[in-house]
């Protein structure tokens, strides 16, 4: 018979739940101590800081039939086609961070899970970061 929790969804058999937890316990760090330097650095030193960045919001303030007059001038296609490079290279990046960055709040959210008073670690926590991260917690 499958178990229910207090909001009537089913819960993971026992035995499933205790391997993740065994999983998690002996799982290696995410980033070597040198990795969060490399990091830190490609973020300050991304191709979309600056200039690049500045550019394609403000070409963000034209329409399509805007962007397709402007784009038939030769430097100005240049230009745009060289944004579209910089900014593909800069989401890619971007994904990549904010994977990592899920992944560990959530190491980080199983690592308070044995508190009995993980709720009110979570409230004190919110006080202390204020409404920001209210808003950013509940979604």
């Amino acid at each position: 018979m499958t178990k229910r929790n207090s909001r009537g969804t089913a819960e993971k058999p026992d035995a499933e739940l205790d391997a993740l937890w065994e999983q998690f316990q002996s799982c290696a760090a995410l980033l070597a101590d040198d990795d969060v330097d490399v990091i830190e650095r490609a973020q300050a030193s991304a191709a979309l800081s600056g200039i690049p960045r500045r550019a394609i919001l403000a070409s963000a303030r034209f329409g399509g039939a805007e962007l397709i007059e402007k784009a038939k001038d030769r430097d100005c296609a240049i230009v745009f086609a060289a944004l579209v490079e910089a900014g593909d290279a800069w989401i890619n990046r971007q994904r990549s961070l904010i994977e990592l960055a899920e992944a560990q709040t959530l190491r980080l959210r199983m690592s308070l899970m044995e508190r009995p008073d993980m709720e009110a670690v979570f409230a004190e926590a919110l006080a202390t970061l204020g409404e920001t991260a209210e808003v950013a917690h509940h979604g």
